[in-house]
């Protein structure tokens, strides 16, 4: 399903401002950030899936936290890579899957260019919890790996647009 997610070696990187060694991802929903290691999902809580945080969401309008092309996408979990390379997963709750996209609506398509703010799901997180699933929703850098530093906000109230992860690249 992520096939496109691979910690491939890449001397592209995402900047911040006029930092071509800065990375930076928004929150694309507000709510509080909890640690991503809190998480009941081994895949997000070990990091295999990334470096990141979670965030249980307040609202259910969820947006790009980056600019750059959907390179995956499901009802619950969307895949976006920024022109320089860097690889964002947002996943919406913990075996939502097993919704088959009940109470999500996509608002983005495949291979759609997006940035910052755009909507790119929007979830009936009242839907979500009255089927017995967590709408925690993990944001994380997949290609983490490739970065020499990756540093996360702390867990506490967020907005959505707040810078969520910063990252170092590796420069090569």
């Amino acid at each position: 399903m992520f096939e496109r997610f691979s910690h491939r070696r890449s001397s592209r990187s995402a900047v911040i401002a006029n930092d071509p060694d800065q990375v930076q991802v928004v929150a694309p929903v507000s709510g509080t950030i909890v640690a991503l290691e809190s998480v009941r999902d081994a895949a997000f809580s070990s990091g295999a899936l990334g470096r990141g945080v979670a965030i249980v969401p307040a609202e259910g309008h969820f947006t790009a936290p980056i600019a750059g092309r959907v390179i995956s996408l499901l009802p619950h979990a969307v895949g976006l890579e920024s022109e320089q390379g860097v690889q964002v997963l947002i996943h919406i709750g913990i075996d939502t899957v097993n919704l088959h996209g009940k109470g999500f609506a996509l608002r983005t398509s495949q291979g759609a260019s997006v940035v910052p703010g755009d909507i790119l799901v929007e979830v009936d997180l009242e839907s979500v919890a009255r089927a017995g699933f967590d709408a925690i929703t993990m944001v994380t850098i997949v290609n983490a790996k490739i970065l020499t530093g990756v540093s996360v906000h702390e867990a506490g109230p967020v907005d959505r647009g707040d810078v969520i992860v910063a990252a170092s690249a590796d420069g090569s």
